[in-house]
């Protein structure tokens, strides 16, 4: 398997962002700000102005390196970088379909109120399997998590009636 390499263009990095502050501030500031202990106001501006370097100094690298062919990682990248180059792939993706998931479980009297009984409620992992009505070699993959025992004001659940007993209750 080849090698993973990463380009440092600016080889900065947190430690060496605070290192150089303190140092800003010894020298250009020697009487009015001398307090370099961890606890100190003025460490945390410190360190959050090191934080906001390492970042940008990562997304920098990063920049420079989805530039190069044999370094990118990004989707994007490698196919702008092919086209750039002469060679056009062929582009496909994935087939998708939304699917609607349903389930019949039993009624339940509580209270003299007739409700769903969850006990009974399925939960469809993430990744599970659907096979096509219409042709049994095709597979769909879930992508999310199927949870009927949870239902909430983002995710209501859908209640209905489906069958009723002799009494005209729901069964």
């Amino acid at each position: 398997m080849a090698e993973s390499k990463q380009i440092q263009y600016l080889n900065k990095d947190f430690d060496g962002f605070k290192q150089k502050l303190i140092e800003f501030a010894q020298v250009y500031y020697p009487d009015t700000y001398n307090d370099f202990s961890d606890t100190s106001a003025g460490m945390m501006l410190i360190e959050m102005a090191s934080y906001i370097g390492d970042v940008l100094s990562f997304y920098g690298d990063n920049q420079v390196q989805e530039n190069f062919l044999e370094f990118a990682k990004q989707r994007d990248s490698l196919l702008a970088l092919a086209y750039n180059h002469g060679y056009f792939p062929q582009v496909t993706n994935a087939a998708t379909v939304d699917v609607d998931v349903y389930q019949t479980i039993p009624a339940t009297i509580d209270g003299g109120l007739v409700a769903p009984d969850f006990n009974y409620a399925m939960i469809v992992e993430e990744g599970a399997q659907i096979q096509s009505a219409n042709n049994t070699e095709v597979f769909f993959y879930i992508e999310d998590k199927v949870d009927f025992t949870i239902s909430g004001s983002g995710d209501p659940t859908d209640i209905s009636v489906y069958s009723l007993d002799s009494n005209n209750q729901p069964k």
